[in-house]
């Protein structure tokens, strides 16, 4: 579509056209009657501006001396006045760009708003005897143009153009031709007056330079694919989809048998160091053991949540590249400003059916899910926020000097399957909408923990089930609901003792559901004879109970801000005063094995860690489902490491490739209460901090200061937490 290249060296005069200028000039009336109008130097009639009479230009300064880059793309204003792209492409040669084009500009997959392909707009056919069809479609920029501000905006286009593979190969489709010329944005509302096709940093006039009115950062765009020339689509019943080696846009793909290569996404990776080890996977030299685009999309999230708010906002510079003082002032200005006015560092668009829609009024199909159920919740005492109510009048609406993002009713759930409610009891809980087909051993395993003798059991750290709501009949779901639990990263860890006993509650909810079987000597809770296996050990699905810890609770969708959205939460307790409960939600990955029926052997499950090393091995069809939770229970946990070296050859044994060689849960657990025993109180009332991470001295002394007098003050000794936990 648009490109920002400089127009290619003429070899004709600039009022002669080339073959492709030809074929748009032979067409501008046929276009011009369907209601698109291309530039007046497609015009049959058309003079050059520099030689009308007292012309003094020259015509490289003229607008209708420039040539488009691609020449088998223009630019035109449809009959509405928006621009729009035109695409000439040959039938015989383009049937495939043609039919994925129209399946995903086709309901349902054209509202879905995970699509990241360029909708057609329409497809016009030429008269008779010609070749070729023109394809129509949105004025669309490369998306590296503007250029990219910060590190959270270009972590955005990486999030969004994952997303969109991610949805065509969910739809059975593979791209074929992944390179920066085919990533695109809608970014025209960041300028001042549209770019121009031939030269991006001009105006489409050609009246003078560009002006960039918006930053990415304050006003999201949408990225998206285009070019689905060399695009298949596979149906599943043909079997797995295989294909000879399709000469695209980059050609280091090393089954193609040419150098390896990442290089093609063109962007500086200055302040990317965060996602070498996706990248390092996406780009292994053997296809197996790639992993697949959900894989990338889910474990990017996971990488994404762990970036603090100072990279994300940090100047992208290239390798070596440094900022000179007065940018380097201006850039942290306006990113401080941004920040006052709580824009999010990671600028996030309708790219994913997590974010809210275009019109924060309107509801989304999940949320159509808790609207309609709202007086029938209330019925059984339970009432959600006021978005829900069938009669919710938005607040920004009744009130017109408040924005919508200032509204707390203008919020969605990041995941749309769960919501907030307040019971009957003033208490807050969580709700969440589960398929019943589904969801089997989810509510199996969770009724099981949340029953007695097991729920009274202290090792218990299973999130206990509250009621099972059935709905209507008829419906093909039902409600669970649990306490209300937040991520146990939040609020932060400040020491090494709170994150120690984090680890501790873990291990040991990991260990609690097992007994004794095939040699291991692993924890026994009941007399009821059964094994269960967690199978989905990451980092957002450990919670805890830190409600205590907030002066007033946290809102669902951002724990930053209180639940009434007047402002941000403010902490009031640590957890080295007042411990907390950690524990560990979603079983739906979950199994119950009972001794009985032999070795609990599994085949691979994708859950939140996709680094099992026995998952890549191409000959292993079952494994022993206990061993990878071992291997999950530290590997996803995305903690600072820095002054965890005691844990070092406990976290080898645990994460060593080979199954058998992993200890057991209650080995771990055993193993972990003896490594304590000799780590000393300083290093527990340590600071938490990444490697490499320093504490300014004002920090410091404040930290020191609190934890001396934690010391000295008596310590509970009911609190049944570790050691610095308890004060």
């Amino acid at each position: 579509m648009a490109s920002s290249y400089a127009s290619p060296r003429r070899k004709f005069k600039p009022d002669e056209f080339s073959v492709h200028e030809a074929f748009w000039r032979d067409n501008y009336n046929l276009l011009k009657e369907r209601g698109y109008t291309l530039r007046d130097r497609y015009d049959p009639n058309w003079i050059p501006s520099w030689k009308k009479e007292k012309s003094s230009k020259h015509w490289v300064d003229c607008e209708d001396g420039q040539v488009l880059r691609y020449g088998n793309i223009a630019d035109a204003v449809r009959r509405d006045g928006s621009l729009v792209a035109l695409k000439e492409i040959k039938i015989n040669e383009s049937v495939h760009e043609i039919a994925v084009g129209r399946l995903f500009s086709s309901e349902p997959l054209s509202k879905n708003p995970r699509n990241h392909c360029a909708p057609l707009l329409e497809v016009i056919d030429l008269p008779a005897g010609s070749q070729s069809v023109i394809i129509v479609m949105p004025f669309l920029l490369q998306s590296k143009y503007p250029p990219f501000r910060t590190v959270g905006e270009l972590a955005e286009h990486f999030r969004q153009i994952f997303e969109g593979l991610e949805f065509m190969h969910a739809n059975n489709v593979v791209h074929g031709d992944c390179k920066l010329d085919n990533f695109m944005a809608d970014a025209l509302s960041l300028y001042t007056s549209p770019p121009h096709p031939s030269a991006l940093r001009m105006r489409r006039d050609w009246r003078g330079p560009v002006t960039i009115r918006n930053s990415r950062t304050r006003r999201p765009v949408k990225h998206y694919l285009i070019d689905f020339g060399l695009s298949r689509i596979y149906r599943p019943e043909d079997g797995p989809p295989l294909r000879e080696p399709v000469w695209g846009g980059d050609q280091s793909v090393p089954e193609f048998a040419l150098p390896d290569g990442w290089e093609d996404m063109g962007i500086p990776k200055q302040g990317l160091e965060f996602m070498k080890p996706l990248i390092d996977d996406m780009t292994a030299s053997v296809p197996k053991k790639r992993p697949s685009m959900a894989d990338v999309v889910k474990r990017f999230d996971e990488i994404l949540k762990g970036v603090d708010d100072t990279t994300l906002r940090s100047p992208v510079l290239n390798i070596g590249q440094r900022m000179k003082i007065r940018k380097k002032v201006a850039h942290w200005t306006i990113q401080w400003l941004y920040k006052l006015l709580r824009i999010s560092a990671l600028p996030r668009m309708m790219a994913s059916s997590r974010l809210p829609p275009r019109k924060p009024e309107e509801l989304n199909k999940v949320e159509a899910f808790w609207r309609d159920h709202y007086t029938f919740l209330k019925q059984r005492g339970y009432t959600l926020r006021d978005r829900y109510d069938p009669n919710w009048i938005p607040s920004w609406k009744k009130e017109s000097s408040k924005r919508w993002m200032d509204c707390e009713d203008s919020q969605i759930p990041i995941y749309g399957n769960i919501t907030d409610a307040v019971r009957h009891d003033g208490s807050l809980v969580v709700l969440k909408g589960i398929e019943i087909s589904k969801s089997l051993h989810e509510i199996e395993v969770g009724r099981l923990f949340s029953s007695e003798p097991l729920s009274k059991n202290p090792r218990n750290h299973c999130a206990p089930i509250l009621e099972v709501i059935d709905l209507p009949a008829g419906s093909q779901r039902l409600i669970i609901v649990m306490p209300f639990l937040i991520e146990s990263k939040y609020p932060p860890f400040r020491t090494i003792g709170e994150l120690v006993e984090h680890f501790r509650q873990i291990f040991e909810s990991l260990c609690m559901p097992t007994m004794w079987f095939m040699g291991r000597s692993i924890c026994r809770p009941s007399e009821d004879m059964f094994l269960y296996a967690y199978s989905d050990c990451k980092l957002n699905n450990f919670m805890a109970d830190t409600l205590p810890l907030y002066a007033s609770p946290p809102h669902l969708t951002d724990l930053e801000m209180r639940r009434d959205w007047r402002g941000p939460v403010t902490i009031r307790n640590s957890r080295t005063r007042r411990p907390v409960k950690h524990y560990l939600i979603d079983f739906g990955l979950s199994r119950i094995y009972r001794p009985e029926d032999g070795p609990p052997l599994r085949e691979p499950v994708w859950g939140g860690d996709q680094s099992v090393p026995e998952f890549a091995l191409p000959d292993v069809f079952l494994c022993d489902p206990f061993a990878v939770d071992v291997y999950c229970g530290w590997e996803d946990m995305g903690i600072p490491k820095q002054g965890l070296g005691f844990m070092k050859p406990l976290i080898d044994d645990m994460t060593v490739s080979d199954p058998k060689k992993r200890p057991s849960m209650a080995d771990v657990v055993k193993r972990f209460d003896e490594i304590l025993k000799g780590v000393d109180d300083t290093t527990l009332r340590s600071p938490v901090l990444n490697i490499g991470q320093r504490m300014k001295f004002r920090k410091k002394v404040a930290h020191w200061t609190i934890q001396w007098i934690y010391k000295l003050l008596p310590t509970d000794s009911d609190s049944g937490a570790f050691a610095i936990s308890r004060v």
